[in-house]
């Protein structure tokens, strides 16, 4: 399985790359994982990212790094991909999907406690034909993949 870090380099208050980067290297030597970092460019790119690596039919682990709008467009590039698996690494203002988890919400701040986590389903809700849809946490629990 492939561990992709799509990284917004614009989300939040400080620049959290080299962090994300720490992160990424150690699941590589820690746990012998295959491990990629990519910066998205604009509005929208995490998706056209996300969508073309799932397009591959390798299995796929996503962790969105950044905030919300990070989170969304990851998840609109993974859904309707069996072969994709998303977590979120929160470096945005806001990141209110993750505040969902509750006390394990800091959890999240660490890969190390990603990159094997159980997984379950969540909720996409398509609204009106737009290119965005509304993530519905399903059940609760800790950190996990969607």
């Amino acid at each position: 399985m492939k561990h992709i870090f799509i990284i917004n380099p614009t989300a939040g208050k400080y620049d959290s790359r080299q962090r994300i980067y720490e992160m990424a290297e150690h699941l590589r030597t820690a746990h012998g994982l295959d491990v990629q970092c990519i910066l998205t460019k604009k509005q929208g790119h995490a998706t056209e990212i996300a969508q073309k690596l799932c397009q591959t039919g390798e299995p796929l682990r996503f962790y969105a790094c950044g905030g919300d709008g990070t989170v969304n467009e990851v998840a609109n590039g993974i859904i309707g991909y069996d072969n994709a698996a998303m977590s979120v690494i929160p470096v945005g203002t806001g990141n209110d999907f993750l505040k969902n988890f509750g006390d394990d919400l800091d959890k999240f701040r660490d890969a190390e406690n990603l990159w094997d986590g159980p997984q379950f389903p969540m909720d996409a809700i398509d609204v009106n034909g737009r290119d965005h849809r509304l993530l519905r946490h399903r059940r609760a629990g800790g950190p996990g993949r969607t």
